[in-house]
């Protein structure tokens, strides 16, 4: 493992629901629940019924459960599944520093792992709470999206590792899962560039089911390539060296930090439409005469309309 893996794991290990504050824990309750209604919201969205029904081809011994159906599926597609309703409607809850993404997008992967390893309600809310500190990390150390690197590259690491605490991986096994996880999965932001399509709403979604993936691999034994972060052709190859603001036995934070949405918009347009709606019976459209500042909000849209 080279460092940047093995401060990943040991700030894994080291997480458990006994570090987690009463505001921590309550913020990761209120993310659970704005996770579920935001998947509720979806259940006939039209993605939804494709993914549902590419999900329940798949099954083993061991099942995982599609929350909107109830259908048991292989636990990775059922990660998928889950993750992408949550998504798709872009509802979802947002974190973004020098980069950003939307962080609940890895919940399916500790969803099905705690499910599968029969875990207790506070094992879940810790290894939830842990994806949201490995997530946000990431946007806080470097803009990967400006280097043209999708949310899914940090999903990814924190899906596998999330996941991998809740199915009991030691230290060396999580030490690959990263690998196996980061490695063959670098997303390009081509998802979020000109004509938008229906795998906008998956890419995170995706992210969880091959972070899942890969927890699964290390368990079964399986080895990653070696210094994944810090290699000669690692991840400071691709983008830059830098440090994740992690350090082993702090107590989870960032959870509550995540900006929760009232409308299914980017972050940032929020307030603006909060304050559009309470202007809007305050005059009509043949009372506005022109609008000033439409070549900036075009040239804002230009950038910040292919983030969400």
């Amino acid at each position: 493992m080279d460092n940047t893996t093995e401060r990943l794991v040991d700030y894994t290990l080291n997480l458990s629901f006994e570090s987690m504050t009463p505001d921590v824990v309550l913020g990761c309750k209120d993310r659970i629940l704005d996770s579920l209604g935001c998947l509720a919201g979806a259940i006939n969205h039209p993605v939804s019924k494709k993914v549902c029904r590419l999900a329940s081809r798949y099954s083993m011994d061991t099942n995982a459960t599609i929350i909107a159906t109830g259908k048991k599926v292989a636990p990775e597609m059922a990660a998928f599944a889950n993750s992408m309703m949550i998504r798709v409607l872009d509802l979802s809850d947002s974190y973004r520093v020098k980069s950003g993404g939307h962080p609940s997008d890895h919940m399916g992967a500790p969803f099905a792992a705690a499910e599968i390893a029969g875990s207790t309600g506070k094992d879940l809310m810790a290894a939830i709470a842990l994806g949201y500190e490995i997530y946000g990390s990431f946007t806080e150390a470097v803009d990967f999206n400006g280097q043209g690197w999708d949310q899914p590259l940090y999903c990814i690491v924190a899906s596998a590792l999330s996941a991998g605490k809740l199915l009991g991986l030691d230290r060396e096994a999580l030490g690959h899962a990263v690998a196996l996880a980061l490695v063959p999965n670098m997303p390009m932001y081509q998802t979020r560039t000109g004509e938008l399509s229906e795998w906008k709403g998956c890419a995170g979604p995706n992210a969880a089911r091959n972070g899942y993936f890969a927890a699964l691999l290390a368990r079964e034994g399986f080895a990653g390539p070696d210094a994944p972060f810090e290699g000669k052709f690692g991840l400071w190859d691709v983008v830059g060296k830098f440090t994740l603001p992690l350090e082993s036995g702090e107590p989870p934070k960032r959870i509550g930090y995540s900006n929760l949405k009232a409308f299914p918009i980017c972050y940032q347009c929020q307030t603006a439409t909060w304050t559009a709606l309470d202007i809007r019976d305050q005059f009509t459209v043949e009372d506005v005469e022109k609008i000033l500042g439409l070549t900036q909000i075009t040239e804002f849209w230009g950038y910040y309309g292919t983030y969400a």
